[in-house]
């Protein structure tokens, strides 16, 4: 027998064994760990110039999950390097030389945990320098309203910004920003520097469109003598530059067709597409009765044909010039499909798919009164009032119920709008009934003899506050101010003279933004990455406004906070 050969096999198991033991686990039982881990030492130390070495080291208070250390480690300029782990000690190690004459910073972001989940309080960093100076410029900012995973502030080294392609070029700096949004770009030379924030979803270093979110500062940023001045950003969202594509067509029944979206589209450019019909052999156009949307289906046009379709011939829709959110037409490669339809007709049964005043909580009197069909009524190639007027009954339900008499705007062939004519009251029940027996389809069919009710309160007057103010920017854009809670927003316009107002405001404590609108839209735009555009100027108020219930709040001072 060869002993050699056992002793040698034994020890392999021994050795492999001891290694398996020796996995680091979270201690079960005991009271739960809520302490945060540290880092309680590093070598080099914070500051250090003439660093020549390969290797630096840092220590934590306790056992961490070493994968969320190394998802949240960041080395910038960025160089190359890989780690070991020895314990509670983490050695990382450069795979290049450092370049001569620069200052690094190592950071290790707050999203880092321990063995139970708890995250370090705030970003660890290690500023050291190859050279014999420490540059010690400094951008310090926050970003505002981040709703996105993963933020980063990247930051680029601009000596011409024309030639800087974000979409290509990773950034010389790369910060993780915490949760309260504020940020520090260290140890920069004076110079020229271009911020965006985002959220690196990869962590690859770099702005991926159409999948990280994206927000530019509002300017780019000057260091000198190691100062700067503040950045505050608005977080934006992804950028969206894929254009809709028409995916399919339902054609269940012969006289109605369902085309299907790969997204959603507002309801306004779904209306303003251009629907061509046709019989594929043929090639004879058709003509369509109408088009419309419904409430949380905006990726669906659904089409009426004057006539019922054919169901042994191959149909084609074509549809052009509709775009999602972000403005992209659709795709003229992917905006027609071949089809044919089925031999059953649908009945276009009158039914209400929804009322605007459904639910019990009271309602704004500013709020306007809708209710949607499933399927078109009337006349459904021009839609008018008399469609449904006799249909609707509205009442004020007092000590006596009082008919009110209204009017009626169609808005699609599905939905239409109901007003009074006399103003709703706050504090007030209401009621509207409607009589299905008096409504047609577009086949003449009227529905089944059913009255629908549906009864509405009004919230009361004190309910309601009003804020308004002063801005105190000298500019000739077009400023806006922005009054937000977690539930309510609200946008007042700002008149030439610098004052604003509000009316119908609900009580609550509320964050007030001030932005210019250099692109006249009515909304703040964050930039955009190439070509590359800043966002416009973004402002906001050095503390919240606490509007009571009722209470009318005058002359509020807006102050810009540039921090």
């Amino acid at each position: 027998m060869n002993f050699s050969k056992v002793k040698y096999i034994y020890l392999c198991f021994t050795v492999f064994f001891s290694y398996s033991c020796a996995i680091i686990k979270a201690p079960k039982g005991g009271p739960k760990d809520e302490t945060p881990p540290e880092i309680i030492s590093s070598y080099p130390s914070d500051g250090t110039s003439n660093f020549k070495e390969k290797k630096i080291e840092l220590e934590f208070s306790e056992y961490v999950n070493k994968q969320s250390v190394y998802q949240n480690l960041f080395i910038t300029p960025e160089i190359e390097f890989d780690y070991k782990w020895n314990r509670k000690k983490l050695s990382v190690n450069f795979l290049d030389e450092l370049n001569p004459d620069y200052t690094y910073t190592v950071t290790i972001g707050s999203d880092a945990t321990d063995l139970h989940g708890n995250k370090l309080n705030s970003s660890f960093s290690l500023v050291l320098s190859s050279g014999s100076k420490i540059d010690t410029g400094i951008i310090t900012g926050k970003v505002h309203g981040i709703k996105f995973e993963n933020p980063f502030v990247f930051a680029y080294s601009i000596a011409n910004p024309d030639t800087l392609n974000i979409l290509e070029s990773k950034p010389k700096y790369k910060i993780p920003i915490g949760k309260s949004g504020e940020f520090q770009i260290k140890a920069l030379k004076d110079g020229k520097y271009r911020i965006i924030a985002i959220s690196d979803i990869f962590k690859d270093g770099i702005y991926d469109i159409d999948v990280d979110g994206f927000a530019a500062a509002t300017k780019d940023f000057t260091v000198k003598n190691g100062k700067s001045e503040t950045a505050i950003i608005k977080a934006g969202t992804v950028i969206d530059t894929i254009s809709p594509k028409l995916i399919d067509v339902n054609a269940d029944y012969n006289n109605i067709l369902i085309a299907q979206f790969n997204e959603g589209i507002p309801e306004k450019y779904l209306m303003e597409s251009k629907v061509f019909f046709s019989d594929s052999i043929a090639g004879e156009e058709l003509i369509i009765s109408s088009v419309w949307s419904k409430e949380g289906e905006h990726d669906k046009l659904y089409i009426l044909p004057e006539s019922p379709m054919d169901s042994n011939r191959t149909h084609t829709i074509q549809i052009e010039t509709v775009k999602d959110s972000s403005g992209n037409i659709i795709d003229r490669n992917n905006n027609k499909t071949h089809f044919i339809p089925s031999g059953e007709k649908n009945d276009f049964k009158i039914e209400i798919a929804n009322f605007s005043h459904s639910k019990k909580e009271p309602y704004d009197i500013t709020k306007t009164i809708s209710i949607t069909f499933k399927y078109p009524i009337g006349n459904s190639i021009a839609p008018t009032a008399f469609d449904l007027l006799d249909a609707v009954t509205f009442s004020k339900i007092d000590s006596d119920t009082i008919n009110i008499d209204c009017g009626i705007m169609p808005i699609s062939p599905v939905q239409y709008d109901i007003y009074p004519n006399e103003e709703i009251q706050p504090g007030a029940q209401y009621k509207i009934d409607f009589d299905l027996s008096k409504i047609r389809n577009p086949y003449g069919a009227v529905g089944q003899d059913t009255v629908i009710s549906y009864t509405f309160k009004t919230r009361a007057k004190n309910n309601f506050s009003s804020v308004s103010g002063k801005l105190d920017l000298k500019t000739d854009t077009q400023a806006y101010v922005i009054l937000t809670t977690d539930k309510q927003t609200y946008t007042a316009k700002v008149n030439p003279d610098n004052t604003w107002k509000l009316e119908k405001v609900l009580a609550g404590s509320y964050r007030i933004d001030i932005f210019l609108d250099l692109n006249t839209n009515g909304k703040h735009d964050n930039g955009f990455p190439q070509p590359f555009r800043h966002a416009e100027p973004y402002y906001r108020n050095v503390s919240n406004i606490k509007i009571k219930k009722g209470w009318d709040t005058d002359d509020v001072q807006l102050i810009i906070n540039d921090e």
